[in-house]
C-alpha cells in the first residue's frame, strides 16, 4: 500500500482520489480477514455467502493481495452492495481494480488478475433534481444579515449559484496584490479556480456573484484578523477549509428548510441554468472547467427531457401543415 501511495503521488493524483484508494484497498483488506465473521448490516438475518479461505501454507486464514481470486473480489461486492449501495461498492470496485492494475503493472501478480471487468456492480440511477427556485430562493434568504459571516456566506452561495465550483476549488481561491497569485478579477468578472487534478482555468462570473464578492471583501475581509491570508474565504480560525464550506452550506440549508443541499447539486443546478439560459453545451463546458461534453449532458440530464417536450411545443414538424 505504502508503495503504491508512492507511485500515486509521482503521477500527482489528488489527495483525495489516493485516499479514497485506501480507503478501498483497507476495506477490501479488513473484510478478507474477518468475512467468516460478517453479517451484512442491512440483511440482518442472512449472512454474506462465504467461500474458505486458505493460505498458500494450506492452513485458513486471510488471503495477501497475490493469493485474492476473482471470487473473493466477487463476494466483496454482494457484501458491499447488501452493507451500503450499488454505487458504493462500484467504487471500491474501481479502486481495488486500479489497484491489481498497479500490482500487475510491478510484478507482483499475473495478468489478468482477480478484478474481472464484467463484475462492476449495476449502478441503479437515482433522481438528482437541481434546487427549486424556491429552493435558491430560501436559500439566498438564509444567508441575509450584515455580519461578517452572513455576507460571507452570501458571497460563496452566490458563486455555487452562478457556476458550481467544487468545494476544494471554491476554498483554494486566493485573494493577494501579487496578480501572479490572485484569483479574483471582479473588474473582469472573472475568477481562477484550481481543477480536480491541478489544473486551473478562468470561469466567468455574473454580476451578482460579483457584487456579493465585492460586499464581502470590502465590508468583512479588509478588516479581519487574518486579511494577510492568501485566501479569498476566511472563518474565525483562519482560512475557510472545503469541510468548512461543507458545514456553513448545512448550516444555512437547516436554515433554509432545504434538504439534500451539497455542493454537486448547486453545481448541477448552475449548469441546469445556464442551459435553461440559452447556454449550448460548449458554453457550459468551457464555463464550469470540464473537458468533455458528456460532463454537461450528466449534470443536466434530470431536466434534459422537459426541455424537449418545450422545444417541441413551441416547434412541432406537423404544425407546418
Amino acid at each position: 500500500m505504502e508503495s503504491w501511495q508512492i507511485a500515486l503521488q509521482s503521477r500527482d493524483r489528488s489527495n483525495h482520489t489516493i485516499r479514497s484508494y485506501r480507503d478501498s484497498v483497507a476495506v477490501f483488506a479488513t473484510w478478507l480477514a474477518q468475512r467468516d465473521n460478517c453479517t451484512c448490516l442491512t440483511h440482518p438475518d442472512d449472512r454474506c455467502p462465504v467461500i474458505s479461505t486458505t493460505s498458500l501454507d494450506g492452513t485458513a486464514g486471510a488471503l495477501d493481495a497475490e493469493t485474492v481470486e476473482a471470487a473473493d473480489v466477487r463476494v466483496f461486492l454482494i457484501h458491499e452492495r447488501r452493507r451500503t449501495s450499488s454505487g458504493n461498492a462500484h467504487k471500491h470496485f474501481r479502486n481495488i481494480r486500479a489497484f491489481y492494475s498497479w500490482l500487475i503493472q510491478q510484478g507482483h501478480v499475473e495478468a489478468p488478475g482477480p478484478v474481472d471487468n464484467d463484475d462492476a456492480p449495476t449502478v441503479h440511477k437515482k433522481a438528482k433534481p437541481p434546487f427549486s427556485d424556491g429552493e435558491v430562493a430560501s436559500l439566498l434568504k438564509a444567508c441575509g444579515g450584515t455580519e461578517f459571516n452572513d455576507v460571507r456566506d452570501y458571497a460563496i452561495v452566490r458563486l455555487l449559484l452562478d457556476i458550481g465550483p467544487r468545494v476544494s476549488g471554491l476554498a483554494g481561491i486566493r485573494y493577494t496584490d501579487d496578480p501572479h497569485t490572485n484569483d479574483v478579477m471582479l473588474g473582469q468578472y472573472q475568477i481562477r479556480i484550481l481543477l480536480k487534478g491541478g489544473d486551473e482555468y478562468i470561469a466567468p462570473i455574473g454580476k451578482k456573484a460579483a457584487e456579493a464578492i465585492d460586499r464581502y471583501i470590502r465590508r468583512g475581509r479588509a478588516r479581519h484578523p487574518f486579511a494577510d491570508e492568501p485566501w479569498l474565504w476566511l472563518g474565525e480560525q483562519g482560512p475557510l477549509t472545503a469541510h468548512g464550506v461543507q458545514a456553513m452550506i448545512d448550516r444555512r440549508a437547516k436554515r433554509a428548510g432545504v434538504t439534500n443541499a451539497h455542493p454537486h447539486r448547486f453545481r448541477r443546478t448552475a449548469a441546469t441554468n445556464a442551459i435553461e439560459a440559452g447556454q449550448n453545451e460548449t458554453d457550459v463546458m468551457l464555463n464550469f472547467g470540464w473537458k468533455r461534453p458528456e460532463m454537461v449532458r450528466l449534470y443536466t440530464e434530470e431536466t434534459a427531457a422537459d426541455r424537449a417536450r418545450r422545444k417541441h411545443q413551441r416547434s412541432s414538424p406537423a404544425d407546418r401543415f
